[in-house]
Order: structure tokens, then sequence, then C-alpha cells
């Protein structure tokens, strides 16, 4: 599956060069009418120093594509529904927009790398979700972080799910009723369509929250259709109404909600399940055991005390060696800021998961559930 949620999107930016990149990272009024309105003009601004910057820095050819291209994000930048922040990162060959749940610290970095190590550290401590609506014709999904959504670019989601011509119904006192051929044409579609939603993009983005939107009928219809897949049933929530508009405010706000309400029962299952792994002999305890079974792509579930945060050093030349006071030969040693927002980041890369646990709820500052018993 192609990676779609934004914190898997910017790690494909992660160590990538260019000849140039402008990287905009910008939080942005939401709340002051007259404000907004400077939103785009400061974007510009700032990119006008940018460009100035650049052009000491590459060829005059070059330099031309590359305002060629920021002039294309300025003239397709659209705000209409203003995000907490955005990061924009202009190369000389194209532009790429992401849109933030979080008020970011901002920067604008002309350099040949994607500013986006903080970025990443940040959205680790998000719990991703999907937001997927029912309709007669159409099943859009959605990623969210956050209050942010993101459609989902696949047009099978968008194609009609049944087209019904009440004219071409067999007519006569024992012909079925065409309401009723017409239900059951939209369930066998339906399940077709969920099954491939399921399967394509559920299914292989592992233990993540899922929202329905749809009406009372197709509610029941969702349940009978999701009871009979391989799919995680404490994963989803069904919203019932008839839903115009999934990114309205309102609708966010709930997400939120649904979200946070989804965590607090995962943090009970996973430290269930923690007891059991301790029984197969599949814990990690502690940063260190950790960080190394992290390292061997053994970490499926990473279970961080809230607020929880450790500096250290790593061995350039064996990163299986960790410690955490300062070496004498610095050099030899590459340093960590955070070790817990660099564990995360390893464990998600090998498409593991991470929940942040209230601190009266663990006995050590991190636990990993293996995937398999480690040699010893």
């Amino acid at each position: 599956m192609k990676n779609i949620f934004l914190h898997e999107r910017l790690r494909e930016l992660l160590g990538k060069k260019e000849p140039v990149v402008i990287s905009l990272i910008k939080k942005l009024e939401r709340d002051n009418p007259a404000l907004r309105k400077k939103n785009k003009t400061i974007i510009e601004n700032d990119l006008k120093n940018a460009l100035g910057k650049a052009q000491q820095l590459i060829d005059a050819e070059t330099f031309q594509k590359l305002k060629t291209q920021t002039e294309k994000f300025l003239s397709d930048l659209e705000l209409t529904h203003i995000p907490p922040g955005i990061a924009a990162y202009i190369t000389p060959e194209k532009y790429q927009v992401f849109h933030l749940p979080f008020e970011p610290r901002e920067k604008v970095i002309v350099d040949r790398t994607y500013e986006v190590r903080d970025l990443l550290l940040t959205i680790n401590r998000y719990q991703p979700f999907w937001v997927l609506l029912i309709s007669r014709k159409e099943t859009p999904l959605y990623t969210g972080v956050g209050e942010e959504l993101t459609p989902v670019d696949d047009q099978t989601l968008y194609e009609t799910l049944i087209d019904i011509d009440y004219e071409t119904f067999t007519k006569g006192d024992r012909a079925p009723d065409p309401t009723v051929l017409v239900e059951r044409k939209f369930f066998n579609a339906l399940a077709q369509r969920l099954r491939y939603i399921i399967h394509t993009y559920l299914i292989p983005a592992g233990n993540l929250p899922v929202i329905v939107l749809c009406n009372d009928k197709e509610k029941n219809y969702v349940n009978r259709i999701v009871e009979n897949e391989p799919f995680p049933k404490e994963n989803y929530k069904i919203l019932t109404g008839d839903y115009f508009d999934p990114l309205s405010e309102d609708l966010r706000k709930r997400y939120r909600e649904l979200v946070l309400e989804w965590i607090r029962e995962e943090h009970k299952r996973q430290l269930a399940r923690k007891e059991e792994f301790y029984k197969l002999g599949r814990v990690s305890t502690g940063v260190e055991e950790t960080w190394k079974a992290a390292l061997l792509s053994a970490v499926q579930t990473l279970l961080v005390k809230e607020g929880f945060r450790k500096e250290a050093w790593t061995h350039k030349d064996d990163p299986f060696q960790i410690v955490f006071e300062k070496p004498a030969d610095t050099e030899n040693w590459d340093y960590h800021a955070d070790i817990v927002d660099d564990l995360i980041e390893e464990v998600v890369k090998n498409k593991g998961q991470v929940f942040f646990i209230a601190p009266e709820q663990m006995d050590a500052d991190v636990y990993g559930l293996l995937r398999f018993k480690l040699p010893l």
C-alpha cells in the first residue's frame, strides 16, 4: 500500500537530496478574520526572501525553474479551510504541501535537503485515523491526524455503487418489489466496496481507529458486512445521520473525541496484551532493551510513559551500543536529544504502533511488545 498518512509521506523526504529545496514551515492565523487574509501575503514575502538566498547557491537555469515552481505553488495555494500550520517544500522540479494538525515551530530554510525531522518528531505523538463516508453513489475515504483530514486519491472509491433504472424491473403480481431489488443490489455493491477498502487500506495500515459516516439503514449493512471480515471489530465507530460534508468543523471535533475515546480503550487492551506477551517471552523493558529490539524490527507495539524523554548516545559503528551519559570520545558517537522520539521513528518505520500510557499505569518508562522472541 502506498504511504498515505502524513507522517509516512513526510518520512519519504527524510535525508533526500535535491539541487536546492525551499522548506517553508508556517503556523497560520485561523481566528482573526483580518489576520487570516494576511496568511498568503506573509508566505509570499517569506518565499521572496528564500528565493534571494537560493539565487546565490545555484546556476541561473536552475534558479529559473525554482522560481517557476514557487509561482505555481503560490497560484495554487488554497486556504479556504485553514489548518493550524502548513509545510511546503519547493524544488526546481516540483512542490509539495502538507497541512499540519498542530502549530509548528516556524522555519524558512534553503538547503539541499528537506526540513522534516522536527515535524516527524511532533507527529509521532499523534494518533492517525480513518474516516469513511457511505453514500448511495460513492465511498470517499480520508486519513486523519488531529482535526486535519486528507482525502485518499483512489478513483475506485468514487465509482457509483448502484445505477438503477426502475423501468427495467419485471412488472406483475409475482414480480419482486423493485425497492427490495434495489436494496439487495446496493447491499451487494457496498459489500464489494467495503471489502476492497478493508483489504486495500485498513488492514495493511494496522490497528487504527475507523470512523464510518452513514444513515441508520446503511449502519445495519455495514455491521453485517464487517462482521465477516478479518478486521478488529473494536476499531470502528459509526456516526449516523445525513452527512454531506465530512470535513465540516463540527464533525472534525467529533472525530477527535471518538479517537480519544478509542485511545483510552486501546490503552486498556494493550496493557492487557502486555501480560500475554510476558508469558510468551516477547516483551522488552526499558529504553536500552527496546532500542535494540527496534533495530531488529522486532517491536510490534511500543508503550511509552506519557511525558517521558531521555537523551542518549549511540555508537556510529554499532548503533546497538547505547549509553545515557556523555562519552569521552564524542566524535565516535551519535547524539540523540530524545532517544524516545528516535525509538518511535524506528518502530513506526517498521509498521509498528505507538501508545503513550498514563504514568500511573506504567511500572517502566518503555515497553516493547515483540513480533518474535529475541535470542538471549
